[in-house]
């Protein structure tokens, strides 16, 4: 993955610098992300399987769709980008509802790696089949169906499959408005 640079923003989201990502990560600046998460007609929701040579969480389950804010990029133009990169589907701002803005704080020691984020969280009410996704070359791994049911009962199997900041209470504010969206 290329080393690029990023917004790094202060504890109001407030751009205040740039850095290049490796030490963003490293020194654990906070800068911005988005997730997109992908509903199903049955309200499924649709994860995607990280790739083996991410540099945080390789092969664990994450958002549909998900990155880097790149510096001069708002929340909303980077979750659209990152869907047309990350499953080849082609979406509009309109097309995107906001759940939640989060702060989180996710450490991955072995790795030598902290991300502070503020995380924008978007959903998608996808209509196409599962195969119809398109992997992303060299970062993701596939596609994978699992009901919301499931994720929010903390179902044993599935939690050790899952990025770990998708279930530590900073993110309890995404599951809350996902259930309100997709009245669960």
């Amino acid at each position: 993955m290329a080393d690029t640079y990023l917004s790094v923003v202060d504890t109001d989201d407030v751009v205040i610098g740039r850095q290049l990502r490796s030490i963003i990560h490293r020194e654990g600046l906070r800068h911005r992300e988005v997730h997109v998460w992908f509903a199903t007609k049955k309200n499924e929701l649709i994860f995607q399987r990280r790739g083996p040579h991410k540099d945080t969480y390789p092969e664990c389950l994450d958002a549909t769709a998900g990155g880097h804010v790149e510096e001069g990029q708002d929340y909303m133009k980077a979750a659209v980008a990152e869907v047309s990169e990350e499953t080849g589907v082609h979406v509009s701002r309109h097309m995107l509802t906001p759940l939640a803005k989060v702060d989180i704080l996710q450490e991955d020691p072995p790795r030598h790696v902290v991300n502070r984020v503020y995380r924008m969280v978007y959903l998608y009410r996808y209509t196409g089949e599962l195969a119809d996704l398109q992997v992303e070359q060299g970062d993701g791994g596939g596609f994978l169906v699992i009901p919301l049911a499931d994720v929010l009962a903390k179902r044993g199997d599935l939690i050790n499959q899952l990025v770990p900041g998708l279930l530590e209470p900073a993110y309890a504010p995404v599951w809350k408005s996902m259930r309100d969206v997709l009245r669960v």
